[in-house]
């Protein structure tokens, strides 16, 4: 059979997202300046691939995952997840809308309630969102989710403390699978692991994308693992994005001066085999 391939499909599109904070006040607390933290920026994630945000630490890329997540409200611009407008969701619709779009945390150790055991934990998304309606369904969602992701099911009854921090990662990495979301933002899940732990856990995310056809905005400054798990690559500077690509496009021909100070300073092997980098 001949035909033209079919065109992905933009799960999530950004337009002209911008993010200000208000920098000076006036006399009666009135902002009079404000620092631009996300300056009209615009980028897509097709269904099923792994985009990743990528810069040095204020470059902007955790204020994005903050905006699409609606935990801060964005200046200017438009969201579009799975075909609908999301930018100016009441609260109560952006609690329903994280069924469907949920994060990995940086830091392991302070995500997780210390005083709730794992499997209170992975029962309240269930719980918030209303999708399992006897103690049997969510017992069996949990057992599914933690398999998954290399828990035992006989560890639901401890607590954070008595994990190691990769555990506590991959726990993370549960919990934000429970509600089956259409899309799930990472927002530098790695950079808090020993280096050893982080390429566990990322081989852990290249196979439950594989596994489950998810969709991942990654966002990081590790070059040598957005090498690593990627499609295309998005390039943050200073709050605008300055390069996007698939990754072969970007590593091997960046565009921007500043995608090759970046390049320039990771140790990546040399263009022809950077795909075949392993963390």
């Amino acid at each position: 059979m001949t035909g033209k391939a079919m065109r992905p499909r933009k799960l999530l599109d950004v337009v002209s997202l911008t993010k200000k904070y208000p920098s000076k006040t006036n006399l009666i607390g009135r902002p009079v300046e404000f620092h631009t933290a996300v300056n009209q920026v615009s980028f897509h994630v097709n269904e099923g691939e792994v985009l990743s945000l990528v810069g040095e630490s204020g470059s902007g890329k955790s204020t994005i995952g903050k905006c699409l997540l609606k935990v801060t409200d964005m200046t200017e611009g438009f969201i579009y997840f799975d075909g609908q407008d999301i930018s100016n969701l009441k609260p109560e619709e952006a609690r329903t809308m994280r069924r469907n779009m949920q994060m990995i945390f940086q830091d392991p150790y302070s995500s997780l309630n210390p005083k709730h055991t794992v499997r209170e934990i992975l029962s309240l998304p269930l719980k918030v969102h209303r999708l399992a309606r006897t103690g049997a369904e969510r017992e069996k969602r949990i057992k599914e989710v933690l398999d998954l992701v290399g828990i035992p099911a006989a560890y639901m009854e401890r607590y954070p403390h008595e994990f190691s921090g990769g555990q506590k990662q991959r726990i993370g990495i549960a919990r934000a699978l429970m509600s089956k979301p259409k899309l799930i933002i990472a927002d530098e899940a790695v950079s808090a692991l020993d280096v050893s732990i982080q390429a566990q856990v990322i081989n852990l995310l290249v196979q439950l994308k594989k596994e489950l056809g998810l969709t991942l905005l990654f966002i990081s400054h590790d070059l040598a693992v957005v090498n690593y798990i990627s499609d295309r690559v998005a390039v943050l500077y200073r709050g605008d994005l300055v390069e996007v690509g698939s990754v072969h496009e970007v590593y091997s021909q960046p565009k921007h001066e500043y995608t090759r100070l970046l390049l320039s300073s990771s140790p990546l092997p040399d263009p022809a085999r950077r795909r075949g980098v392993s963390v």
